[in-house]
């Protein structure tokens, strides 16, 4: 072997800029790399000397031509191994440079995508603002327009030329009309959705206006106690009408489900503030790219003091919206507020993007509440894939299914696609016909937007179909994607048809905020909503002449560490006369979780990183004990 090194075939064996001339070569170099012929005929040659060496070693004769092959056998092996270490160097200092220069390009990429985006969002805010003051113009030419009539009526008292004032009033009203046909003309086309009405009536119920005799105010800065008329007040009492309902009730009681619930429920933590260390989210993704984020460790940092079981119980922090659809005997109007009672299940995502512990392999949770009369359990059924199954009771409703997501992440957003179909049984006052129905519906889909900018946020989309099995009702939701425009933000949107396929009513407004509804009648068409925004328009309960109402209003959001809400507060706390009924595989027992709380953060890590090692390690002998017994 006397080919010099200088002579590199690695130019034109290995480079990322140039693809090979055949697929064969370019897998072949991919796997091995630059200088890959000469390393593989050093590695032969050694091998053959080796070889060589070991058959003189093993001749007993005793001459000098016998210990010359040897020596040069030696020097051989020596020569070969200096060159295999040189171009073992070479090759890896080339792929080194190569590497480096990659991820030069990726970050050049990186920061231009969100160089884009933070542009996008500048235009976006720009764009918002527009159409605020294209909306306001419009009211002030309509209210113009309006006043026109006035205004001619009183040129004709207080003036004898009134022809010429009335003339001038005519041009300047066509003038204005004009103006207004304009601006309808060129609306987005969007904007003419029948779901703004529902938003016109979220904007409505937050305007304060001197005629009103009441002051309805449905924006975020909503007291505590200032609840609308139709949100049914939280009673330790609920009044139970039919018989299934008694029976359910009695049940409840009789097997001591509020048993260790007796204390106020906590309202707020020990922690004053969330000082958990600082941690770039896109700093710890950007190598997870493409993978499945359940299957990954993350840093303890972007924990939040919950388990993922106990955030599956929080869809459940609006359930009298469920108590109030049992007293509807229309099954379509009871379908109206369970498809709103989905829709309000992700009011707590917001501004909440800390991700909860992973349930171990058989963890459970429960929890009980005296005021809305319902008992929720959970458990940790599967381990790979993450499954965990749900079962919630109350007297006039049942609420259970399956957390199973699939989750991946493409660079830009972290995306969960919903594999489970989740089930709500309701037992109505008025049992005329049957005396429960059963409805299902699988979740939209959820993504975490803005990764790159540092400002994430959850983001549902997609079409949902709730189905009511036993009467044929069936409840169509459109989650609207949030765009470059955040104008459409946390939309949400949907039609209630029954078994005929006939549309009954609507319903709208933000998933985050509050959700209207509204009866299709044929005196307005079926879609066609009354745009006078008064603070009356969305009072009162369900309404059958075809305005708005308020079917739900998130409840207010305190100011708490881990951005919690005041339901979410509850479910971690360990109030004294519960501790000795809990099962040892609750999350509340959890010691990594504990610590989180409390705000031991090294601690945290420590208990969380053992647990995991344990959970493996019982694993990895459960797979063995099977292998054994097969």
């Amino acid at each position: 072997y006397s080919e010099d090194d200088s002579d590199d075939d690695g130019n034109s064996s290995y480079t990322m800029e140039n693809g090979g001339e055949n697929d064969g070569d370019e897998d072949l170099n991919a796997i091995y790399g630059p200088y890959i012929q000469k390393i593989h005929m050093l590695q032969r040659s050694i091998s053959i000397e080796l070889a060589s060496l070991n058959e003189l070693l093993q001749d007993k004769q005793q001459h000098d031509e016998y210990w010359n092959t040897v020596n040069t056998s030696i020097e051989t092996v020596s020569e070969f191994f200096d060159k295999l270490n040189r171009l073992t160097s070479q090759r890896e200092k080339r792929m080194i440079a190569q590497m480096t220069k990659q991820r030069d390009v990726n970050n050049v990429w990186i920061q231009s995508v969100k160089d884009l985006e933070m542009e996008l969002v500048d235009k976006d805010e720009k764009l918002v603002a527009l159409d605020k003051e294209r909306k306001n113009l419009k009211k002030m030419l309509q209210k113009k327009l309006n006043n026109q009539p006035q205004i001619e009526t009183e040129a004709n008292e207080e003036s004898d030329d009134a022809n010429s004032m009335i003339k001038g009033s005519q041009e300047s009203t066509n003038t204005l009309e004009e103006i207004v046909k304009f601006i309808e003309a060129t609306k987005e086309s969007d904007e003419d959705s029948d779901a703004d009405e529902f938003f016109d009536a979220e904007e409505a119920a937050s305007d304060k206006k001197a005629n009103d005799s009441e002051d309805l105010t449905t924006n975020k800065e909503t007291p505590a106690n200032a609840k609308p008329q139709e949100e049914a007040p939280e009673d330790e009492s609920l009044i139970v009408i039919s018989s299934p309902q008694v029976e359910k009730k009695n049940q409840l009681l009789k097997e001591g489900s509020f048993v260790g619930y007796e204390d106020p429920v906590r309202t707020k933590l020990a922690l004053d503030e969330d000082n958990r260390p600082k941690i770039g989210l896109w700093s710890v993704l950007k190598s997870m790219v493409g993978q499945d984020l359940t299957k990954l460790t993350l840093p303890v940092s972007f924990n939040e003091p919950t388990s993922l079981l106990q955030r599956v119980s929080e869809d459940i922090e609006y359930s009298h919206i469920l108590d109030q659809a049992a007293t509807f005997e229309d099954s379509s109007l009871r379908m109206l507020y369970v498809a709103a009672f989905t829709a309000s299940m992700y009011a707590s995502t917001t501004n909440r993007v800390s991700k909860p512990f992973n349930p171990l392999l058989g963890e459970t949770f429960e929890y009980a509440r005296t005021d809305g009369q319902y008992r929720f359990f959970t458990e940790q059924v599967s381990h790979h894939p993450p499954i965990s199954a749900t079962w919630t009771e109350s007297p006039k409703w049942d609420f259970y299914g399956e957390c199973n997501v699939d989750s991946s992440f493409n660079g830009r957003t972290f995306a969960v696609q919903h594999l489970g179909l989740w089930y709500i049984t309701i037992r109505p006052d008025h049992n005329i016909s049957v005396p429960e129905e059963t409805y299902s519906w699988k979740k939209p889909n959820n993504t975490v937007i803005g990764i790159l900018m540092g400002k994430p946020q959850v983001d549902n989309s997609g079409d949902v179909k709730v189905t009511n099995h036993t009467t044929g009702d069936y409840c169509m939701l459109h989650y609207k994607a949030h765009g470059w425009t955040s104008a459409g933000a946390y939309e949400v949107r949907g039609e209630v048809f029954n078994k005929d396929g006939k549309k009954l009513w609507v319903l709208g407004g933000h998933w985050n905020d509050s959700i209207y509804g509204k009866k299709v009648t044929a005196r307005g068409g079926e879609l066609t909503l009354d745009r006078i925004k008064t603070a009356n328009s969305a009072t009162g309960g369900p309404k059958l002449d075809g305005s708005k109402f308020l079917i739900w209003k998130a409840n207010e959001r305190p100011s708490v560490p881990f951005n919690l809400t005041l339901f979410a507060l509850t479910l971690n706390a360990l109030p004294p006369h519960l501790v000795p009924y809990l099962a040892p595989t609750d999350s509340r027992l959890r010691p990594d979780q504990r610590a989180m709380e409390n705000g031991e953060y090294d601690k945290a890590a420590a208990e969380k990183h053992r647990v995991e090692v344990k959970q493996r390690a019982a694993k990895k002998k459960g797979t063995k004990r099977r292998r054994i017994q097969t």
